[in-house]
This record gives C-alpha cells, sequence and structure tokens, in this order.
C-alpha cells in the first residue's frame, strides 16, 4: 500500500513541482521502504520526472548495501545526499554517533558523486560538533 500510495501522490505532485520549479527528495530507506537501490531506481523511473528524485542517506544504506553502489545505480535521479553518523549494529538499528573518517567509505562515496556528475546539497543529521562535522565534511569534499 505505501508503495502504491506515495507512487499515486507522486505522480500528482510531479506537475506542480514542475510549475514551482522545486525538486521532490523521497527518502529510501526509511521505515524500512525501498530497500534496494535498483527497487529506488524503478519507484523512481515510474514516477518519470526530472523534479522528482531521491535523497538518499549515505549512513543508512551501509545496513542495506555499499553507498558508492547505491549512488551509481540511481545516478542522475539523485537530488541530495545526506551524511548521518550512524553507528552500525544490526540492519535497521544503530544510533547517532560522532562522524567521522570510519563512519563511510568517504572515498569511495566521493568517486561514485563524480562519477554521476552530481553537483547537489550534501546535509549532515548527527551529534557533536557542527563546526567539527562541516569541517571534516569539507576536508572530505576537497580532498577528492
Amino acid at each position: 500500500d505505501v508503495y502504491s500510495f506515495s507512487l499515486e501522490a507522486l505522480l500528482a505532485l510531479r506537475f506542480d513541482a514542475e510549475q514551482r520549479a522545486i525538486r521532490i527528495a523521497c527518502t529510501c530507506c526509511e521505515h524500512r521502504f525501498l530497500l534496494s537501490p535498483i527497487e529506488t531506481r524503478g519507484f523512481i523511473d515510474r514516477v518519470n520526472s526530472a523534479w522528482v528524485g531521491v535523497c538518499l542517506d549515505a549512513s543508512r544504506v551501509m545496513s542495506l548495501g555499499h553507498p558508492p553502489d547505491w549512488i551509481t545505480t540511481i545516478g542522475h535521479r539523485l537530488a541530495s545526499l545526506r551524511i548521518g553518523a550512524i553507528e552500525q549494529q544490526a540492519p535497521g538499528q544503530g544510533g547517532p554517533c560522532v562522524l567521522d573518517e570510519h563512519s563511510i567509505p568517504w572515498s569511495e562515496v566521493m568517486d561514485a558523486l563524480n562519477g554521476i556528475h552530481y553537483d547537489g546539497p550534501i546535509t549532515y543529521r548527527g551529534v557533536g560538533d557542527p563546526a567539527g562535522a562541516a569541517a571534516h565534511l569539507a576536508h572530505v569534499i576537497h580532498a577528492e
């Protein structure tokens, strides 16, 4: 039902998004919805609009797969990338932790983003010092 209702809503909203020149970014993996990059890509392709894309939380998908694989599979459909420092435990579990160089495979993520020519927003959600997280993200982004 969630798949059908979400698809129906996005099919209606895509025209409003285009008229307003805004991009709708659908979050995958939250609440166990759209659990693979192929499923996510197919869902967005069914909407068939450049104004509807994916908000990918690279940290959350680590319990389901490899973030660079998600990025390359989703490709041009990636509308927003979120980095959340999540301590990985069992799939679907884990809590916030401090962002560091071991949070996600940074160099591979940056290679994947460069490979799809991503130039959209990257946001951080987590605990710790916001200035420290921003400095770390800036270092990772500019190091590649």
